[in-house]
């Protein structure tokens, strides 16, 4: 009898046990359940499927191209004391390179002064002509960038250019030892105006002038562009022609 009971009190026990168990497993199962839930519940941001149709095109800046800086300029020359007379002339800056028994291939700044009056104005269809005479041109060489060129009185120097396929020779004259270089009265005499036509081929701006002067054994290689020239010649042209009015009127 004390032994059935003893019997029945464990199964009691086992079952209280398993019981426990039982519950134990649903709470696990029940907290798993409604933390997916709320997971699931969470509103997740929308993804995009990137297309060629939907991506932004990547766009670049256009490139602006600088425009080309003319070497020409509008001068006016000086007086004794250094300071701007009314008178002006047209000066354009170039580089190049110079070769003499001392030195190859070396820097050189070349600045090239031109000068003309303008005697008057003609009117052929309606349109204005200015009526032009007494060019002058003249070479300032610059070794190394700022060391006038050398010669003697003595020395043989010449100009020559060219334009396109043409090639032009001038004489040269200068104040020993070191002055600029001017192209002298006679190339001017050859059966041409070699100044006007310089200035007119540069005007163009179509063709370099390669120019080479020679100066006994030494060499001097550049090349004068025409960029901006023909309208800062219009523009030179007509303070001359107003300068000339003026001074006919006093």
């Amino acid at each position: 009898m004390e032994h059935n009971t003893e019997n029945t009190a464990r199964r009691k026990t086992n079952l209280s046990l398993w019981k426990i168990f039982f519950l134990m497993v649903a709470i696990v199962f029940l907290t798993l359940g409604c933390a997916n839930k709320e997971k699931s519940a969470t509103p997740q941001p929308p993804t995009t499927e990137v297309t060629a149709e939907t991506a932004t095109p990547e766009t670049t800046a256009p490139t602006e191209v600088p425009e080309e800086q003319s070497p020409w300029q509008i001068a006016y020359y000086v007086d004794d004391f250094g300071d701007p007379t009314d008178n002006f002339y047209l000066q354009g800056t170039f580089t190049g390179t110079f070769s003499n028994t001392a030195t190859s291939s070396s820097e050189l700044k070349v600045i090239v002064f031109c000068d003309y009056d303008v005697t008057g104005r003609e009117y052929i269809d309606g349109k204005s002509y200015d009526t032009t005479g007494n060019y002058s041109m003249a070479f300032r060489l610059l070794e190394y960038n700022d060391h006038n060129a050398l010669y003697s009185a003595s020395d043989i120097m010449t100009l020559k250019v060219k334009i396109a396929d043409v090639i032009s020779e001038y004489a040269l004259v200068g104040a020993s030892p070191n002055g600029d270089l001017y192209i002298s009265s006679e190339s001017a005499n050859r059966g041409m105006r070699p100044i006007a036509g310089l200035i007119t081929a540069m005007e163009s701006n179509v063709y370099d002038a390669s120019c080479v002067i020679e100066i006994g054994s030494s060499r001097y290689s550049f090349k004068m562009n025409g960029n901006g020239l023909k309208a800062l010649g219009e523009q030179y042209s007509d303070m001359k022609y107003e300068q000339s009015q003026q001074a006919q009127s006093k």
